[in-house]
């Protein structure tokens, strides 16, 4: 059903769209992109698609007198339809984060045919497909309503080239976080209804507007409201790595939601520099934890308590002492085996930074040596042709000796006419240079790819194969511990506890031949005083960059619209099978 009042449409439209009018730039004045693609910003109408809506606009210069009917252009807006299916949980080998990946559909030949349908429809006169395309946007970027400390959303803009399908992803603080976003989307993907798509029909200069990291900006998170209820008048508690970037990036995120107007997008410097300061402003110092009896492990903040790494090493002693001994083996060796892969994996990362250092290092020499090599060819060559020089005589059959020199940008060298040998000579002694050269780089490149390959197969393994046998240990370890009077109920809990317990303490407890003992952990000190007194806390003034976006989009959900992703696929073979038959 076609519509062109706007007063309807703020009643009903779900794709809400926003022209940045009041918005000032560093610069010139920023003219608008709507002006620049000359699409008329105003809505023509809107075509129902599923349970929502699809704005269609139309070309700046269809309403002129010398435009025909066959040149007019139309415009929709995209689809923003959730591939729930292709949500996948990942490890990027590149960034080392772990991510949670899925596609948007932008558009697809179904809703194309469908608006020149409707647009055929409404107006006078005949409209082709070829006249129709989805908003030619530019950039594309991925925001949610709601901070979280478990997950954070890729922080700039992504090109979009008109492709049908769009790839985002979001990265999590720990990978069996990413799992679980991804068993979700794939099941109820409704969950995730507060994220939307920001538009940005063309490159816009950047402007800046301060903002103020108070006491109050920082204590509103999740993260330290928790922690200054949970501790009490505690002046100083410690955070694992971990914990920190959650803590760092859930204040970062609400000082930016503060900060910026749904329109508008923080540059990834001001990102780093939020960070930055609430990084020197929260973390006062760091320090090591080795020992199950520090006093230390009572500031130390754990998201439940009984798996705290102190905690954890006492009750897997416990417990194995009351085992029989081939079942201690069995605990203890999965503990070991796990010690044993880390620490290979620890020595090729220490083989990588090697192999990584070696490389700079020859390309640091080689650079030398080629530099030292051209620079003594040039004082050879300008010493004979002074010699040259003075050597010329007046005859008629005697010829100059010029001699031109050109550098190379791989650092041969050149001799022009009267230094052919000269110019041999060099480009022999060059080519055996970067022969070695690149010899040396190749063997260090090659080693530094087994190292990587080597690492990926052993934390491959390690995920796969070396606690496989949890269920079972579980199983045998919570039997032992039970009476045969208990019930086969409060077997399967204690076993599903004791699983927990093992996969807990999987990271942070190591055995070392005698019993359990947590492992070495880094920490993070954090003074907690200076947040329970807003006299003493000062506040930090900082200027922040940004860009607007023209357009933004609620994401759609199959199941909502009652509609199904389009599998391109199928509808080719059902095209070959329509040809062949």
């Amino acid at each position: 059903m076609a519509t062109i009042s706007m007063k309807s449409l703020f009643l009903t439209i779900i794709l809400a769209f926003a022209v940045c009018c009041n918005c000032q730039s560093n610069g010139p004045g920023l003219s608008s992109s709507w002006a620049k693609l000359q699409i008329s910003p105003d809505t023509l109408s809107s075509m129902e698609y599923g349970n929502f809506l699809i704005e269609i606009y139309e070309h700046a210069n269809n309403h002129k007198v010398t435009t025909t009917a066959s040149e007019k252009k139309y415009f929709y807006s995209p689809l923003a339809l959730l591939d729930h299916t292709s949500a996948v949980s990942r490890l990027n080998r590149v960034t080392k984060q772990s991510e949670l990946r899925f596609r948007i559909e932008m558009w697809n030949e179904k809703i194309q045919n469908e608006v020149v349908k409707h647009l055929n429809e409404i107006v006078s006169h005949q409209i082709k497909s070829n006249k129709v395309t989805v908003i030619p946007l530019e950039k594309v970027i991925l925001k949610s309503k709601r901070p979280t400390v478990d997950y954070s959303l890729y922080p700039e803009w992504t090109n979009y080239d008109k492709s049908k399908t769009l790839r985002l992803s979001l990265s999590c603080s720990e990978q069996k976080i990413c799992d679980e976003l991804a068993s979700e989307m794939r099941s109820d993907p409704e969950q995730f209804d507060h994220f939307k798509l920001l538009y940005s029909l063309t490159s816009q200069t950047s402007q800046t507007k301060q903002t103020t990291i108070s006491i109050d900006s920082v204590t509103s998170g999740q993260m330290i409201t928790t922690l200054l209820q949970k501790f009490g008048d505690k002046k100083d508690i410690f955070l694992t790595a971990n914990d920190e970037k959650k803590m760092l990036s859930e204040t970062a995120t609400n000082i930016r939601m503060d900060t910026f107007d749904d329109s508008e997008v923080g540059s990834p410097d001001t990102e780093t520099q939020i960070l930055n300061i609430l990084k020197d402003l929260l973390v006062t110092s760091r320090t090591t934890i080795k020992e199950q009896s520090d006093k230390m492990w009572e500031s130390v903040f754990w998201n439940e308590d009984n798996y705290r790494p102190d905690k954890t090493t006492k009750t897997l002693n416990e417990i194995i002492n009351k085992l029989d001994i081939d079942t201690q083996k069995k605990l203890a060796g999965m503990f070991q085996k796990a010690e044993k892969q880390s620490e290979v994996i620890e020595i090729l990362e220490s083989g990588n930074k090697d192999a990584n250092k070696r490389r700079d290092e020859q390309h640091r020499y080689a650079n030398q040596t080629r530099d030292a090599n051209v620079n003594e060819i040039k004082r050879s060559l300008a010493t004979d042709q002074e010699q040259s020089s003075r050597n010329e005589t007046r005859d008629d059959k005697g010829q100059t000796n010029r001699i031109g020199t050109e550098v190379t940008a791989g650092g041969l060298l050149i001799v022009k006419t009267g230094a052919k040998v000269a110019a041999e000579n060099s480009n022999t002694h060059n080519s055996e240079k970067e022969n070695e050269k690149w010899e040396i780089a190749k063997k260090n490149s090659d080693e530094l790819n087994r190292n990587v390959e080597n690492k990926e197969r052993i934390e491959h393994n390690y995920d796969s194969n070396s606690w496989t046998d949890v269920d079972r240990i579980s199983s045998i370890i919570s039997e032992k511990m039970t009476n045969n009077s208990d019930s086969s109920k409060r077997v399967e809990f204690l076993k599903e506890n004791m699983e927990k317990l093992l996969q807990e303490s999987r990271d942070h407890v190591q055995w070392d031949g005698e019993k359990f003992t947590p492992k070495p952990m880094q920490l993070s000190r954090i003074n907690l005083g200076k947040f329970r007194d807003s006299q003493t806390f000062q506040d930090r003034i900082v200027r922040v960059r940004y860009t607007n976006a023209e357009l933004s989009a609620p994401i759609k959900f199959v199941e909502q619209a009652e509609l199904t992703v389009t599998d391109e696929w199928n509808n080719l073979k059902v095209e070959l099978k329509g040809l062949l038959y």
